[in-house]
């Protein structure tokens, strides 16, 4: 049996502090003193290398189905995505995500095929058969990989439609050159 981790329910004061560590970091990036800005810059990052080594040391010792556990919580998961420490690789984090949300989508007729990840962007085909679902199982969609791979720089989402093929928006480029001359 896995451990669990089970975290105080202090959701709102976890999201206070940190819009405040935002605006905070905001501050010092806009401070006028080019060396303020510079120490505190270092000090940061002499901070993040410190916690780094402590977690590194931690998940070593408590092994990796606790490193899973820990992976799974969302704090906790993104803690380890800052400090490069993650135990899932980037591409299997999409690729449960889409396994995740998939029953939801096939429960409206439609249904996500990952076709890669480059340079952290994701790219992902819809197959709908709904015109009027594609905002909401794109987001659906979204959703599902901000939450399991909050690191992905870009989420490309093609949709393609079972009702209306994309051919059939084609529209020539010559007929377009003779329709202006």
């Amino acid at each position: 049996m896995a451990p669990s981790l089970k975290l105080p329910p202090h959701e709102e004061e976890f999201r206070h502090r940190m819009r405040r560590v935002e605006m905070l970091v905001d501050v010092l990036e806009h401070a006028a003193d080019s060396p303020v800005r510079a120490a505190a810059r270092e000090l940061m990052q002499i901070l993040l290398e410190l916690h780094r080594a402590g977690l590194a040391q931690l998940l070593e010792a408590a092994g990796p189905a606790v490193a899973e556990v820990c992976a799974r919580d969302g704090r906790v998961g993104g803690l380890l995505l800052l400090h490069d420490l993650h135990p899932v690789d980037f591409e299997t984090r999409v690729r449960r995500a889409v396994e995740q949300v998939r029953p939801r989508l096939q429960a409206q007729g439609a249904d996500a095929e990952l076709l890669g990840v480059v340079d952290g962007t994701v790219r992902l085909r819809l197959r709908r058969g709904s015109a009027s679902s594609a905002p909401s199982l794109r987001r659906a969609l979204e959703e599902a990989i901000g939450e399991a791979a909050p690191d992905a720089m870009a989420i490309e989402v093609e949709v393609e439609d079972d009702a209306i093929t994309p051919a059939s928006f084609r529209i020539p480029l010559p007929l377009v050159g003779r329709l202006g001359g």
